[in-house]
């Protein structure tokens, strides 16, 4: 998919067995390369895919957003976030994703509305570099952060 004029993705309410999207690339989309709204339980893989080039962040799990798997994927040169949580991302699991060359943060976990973000879930074996800031957390708890490469972040 590329030169998209909105999202690459989006993906709401997702009420079934699961999802998994693999060897896919986004590019150019003119909001969020993929973005995850009130996504429930069912689980969400995204593996060995491509977000890049996206007007804003690369991918974003807002409200009710969780059990989102992105294995293998690299996320880079999005005009904003690489990855954001805004109350959303419970259970989100980062595992052996490039996360290079975003505007904003390589990853920014938060929550501004009071309800829970970013919580739990694990990141995992990512190379995070050539951001503005690598990982930035913010009323996020339960977090597992291991075995990452995070480097030449600005700050």
């Amino acid at each position: 998919m590329q030169n998209l004029s909105n999202e690459g993705f989006y993906i709401e309410y997702y009420d079934s067995a699961g999802l998994t999207v693999s060897n896919t690339t986004v590019d150019g989309a003119g909001g969020f390369g993929i973005y995850f709204y009130y996504t429930g339980e069912m689980p969400i893989l995204f593996d060995t895919c491509t977000i890049t080039n996206s007007f804003s962040d690369g991918v974003v799990l807002d409200y009710g957003s969780e059990n989102v798997t992105l294995r293998g994927c690299a996320i880079t040169n999005n005009g904003d976030d690489g990855i954001e949580t805004y109350s959303g991302g419970w259970d989100l699991v980062l595992d052996g994703c490039t996360i290079t060359g975003n505007s904003g943060n390589g990853i920014y976990y938060h929550s501004d509305t009071g309800y829970a973000g970013g919580d739990g879930g694990f990141i995992t074996g990512n190379t995070i570099s050539n951001n503005s800031c690598g990982i930035e957390l913010y009323h996020s708890s339960f977090l597992t952060i291991t075995g990452n490469t995070i480097e030449n972040n600005t700050w």
